[in-house]
């Protein structure tokens, strides 16, 4: 009963060798209607290999008795997880339910990755209904069942329910781990709370959690976002002393805040001094400089940037090219601006929300421009030019 002339055996033999391309589904365009058996196979060949399944998945209910409903060496919650992760939370939910029907236990794992995929989606309040459903059914919640509800929670700026839900998890004889005390520092900072982070912290050190490094990225990007340059500086140099050297992504944290404080000799400095720490400059400290330069009309030393990165090979991303682009038409370099265009529209790129902003800012000072129109039909979608043009 395998459309499309596939049978099983065919398909999991290619899947079990790791030959995924190999399987001739059309899947741009097909609805593949799968067993539960070899949907396992495919599962377990998504989860290892990090392959995006894009075509439609039907999972078929009505099995024969002879068809195995579950791959007991995979296990529900990879097959739930994968599906979340992919934005298929209602075909995950589908396939709970078989599971249910047929005998197999779910866990707090299972509802965890239904919960983290409904946050995943934007839909807190789903989440939060699983979370409660998996209560209601005598299933006990975890530390990270209450780490996705804190993480979602301040993701959509609740924080003050994050908090309760912080608060509450000693209640439940669990203790807040690494990851807590982080998702609930990064909630803290995002609403400008400070002195509570500080103090939350000191609590965490207190009940013998040490900051692991994704703490300290927090911090030095909490500070630094709320103003507080010279506590992250200090925090920077005090890691510097204590060996635990800074990385390329903490260096950024502070080369971007000095870039949107106009503070760009500081930027400068720091990013001037990568090399000599034995750190290779990425796409995105290269970007950040790139845009300290545009912002205030330097833009020699921007293109010099840009050289530099194209003879090291560091390919320009998405960002890198609208940021060029909105530093060039902001100075009136119509020429340079056409020749960044052509290169970002080459690359498969297009213009982001912010460069669209400046071309109607443009739009409104310089009125008639055929040049300008000339560019802003390569860079805006042919159905969209009427409305802008």
């Amino acid at each position: 009963m395998w459309p499309i002339g596939l049978r099983r055996d065919g398909v999991s033999r290619e899947v079990h060798l790791g030959h995924l391309d190999d399987i001739n589904l059309s899947w741009a365009s097909t609805l593949l209607e799968i067993s539960l058996a070899l949907w396992s196979d495919l599962c377990r060949a998504w989860c290892t290999r990090g392959v995006r399944p894009t075509c439609g998945i039907r999972v078929k209910t009505e099995l024969p008795c002879e068809v195995v409903l579950l791959d007991k060496a995979l296990g529900p919650n990879v097959q739930t997880d994968a599906l979340c992760k992919e934005g298929m939370v209602k075909e995950a939910e589908v396939v709970l339910e078989v599971m249910v029907q047929r005998g197999v236990g779910l866990d707090a794992v299972t509802y965890g990755a239904l919960m983290d995929g409904y946050f995943l989606r934007g839909q807190m309040d789903k989440s939060i209904e699983v979370f409660h459903s998996m209560v209601d059914k005598g299933i006990e919640p975890t530390t990270i069942s209450y780490n996705i509800l804190i993480n979602g929670y301040y993701k959509n700026m609740k924080i003050e329910e994050a908090v309760n839900v912080f608060r509450e998890m000693p209640h439940k004889g669990l203790k807040p781990t690494i990851g807590t005390y982080n998702s609930m520092l990064q909630g803290l900072f995002g609403v400008g709370r400070c002195s509570t982070a500080q103090a939350l912290l000191n609590e965490m050190q207190a009940n013998g959690q040490t900051p692991d490094y994704y703490t300290y990225c927090v911090l030095l990007d909490g500070l630094s976002k709320n103003g507080r340059i010279g506590e992250a500086l200090l925090l920077f140099q005090e890691l510097e002393c204590s060996g635990i050297n800074p990385d390329i992504t903490m260096h950024s944290i502070l080369v971007d805040r000095f870039c949107k404080d106009r503070k760009l000799e500081m930027a400068k400095n720091l990013f001037g001094k990568l090399h000599s720490k034995g750190l290779r400059p990425n796409v995105n400290v290269y970007t950040i400089m790139i845009g300290g330069f545009c912002e205030q009309g330097i833009l020699g030393e921007a293109k010099e940037l840009l050289m530099t990165m194209e003879e090291i090979g560091c390919l320009l991303n998405y960002a890198t090219y609208n940021v060029m682009v909105r530093g060039f038409f902001k100075a009136n370099d119509y020429s340079e601006t056409n020749i960044l265009v052509e290169k970002m529209i080459g690359r498969g790129f297009s213009a982001d929300a912010s460069t669209l902003a400046t071309v109607v800012d443009l739009l409104s000072d310089k009125g008639q421009d055929h040049t300008l129109f000339h560019m802003i039909k390569k860079l805006v979608p042919r159905d969209n030019t009427k409305g802008i043009c």
